[in-house]
């Protein structure tokens, strides 16, 4: 298997290139960070591990939260919808 801490540099790696592919806010990349952790522990447990996938997202999460970040996720998510609903406020 590998090892959680490789997923997580892969993850974080491939977060801002896939974040410009698919127009994702830099202010909600952590949450692509935290998909991305979850769904390649989830590919490594089924390749190389017992297949155990609950046990994969439960590892996931809380190494990726651990990883990104859960008070600047959480500040970056709140400022990003006070963003959003000012803009949209003002465009009225």
């Amino acid at each position: 298997m590998i090892d959680i801490g490789i997923i997580i540099a892969m993850a974080i790696s491939l977060t801002p290139i896939i974040s410009e592919k698919l127009h994702i806010h830099k202010k909600m990349r952590a949450w692509t960070a935290l998909v991305l952790i979850v769904l390649l522990n989830i590919a490594n447990t089924i390749l190389f591990g017992d297949h155990a996938v609950i046990d994969a997202i439960r590892q996931g999460i809380r190494d990726g939260v651990v990883a990104i970040g859960i008070y600047s996720t959480g500040k970056n998510t709140m400022e990003y919808v006070a963003n959003r609903k000012n803009n949209n406020s003002q465009e009225k």
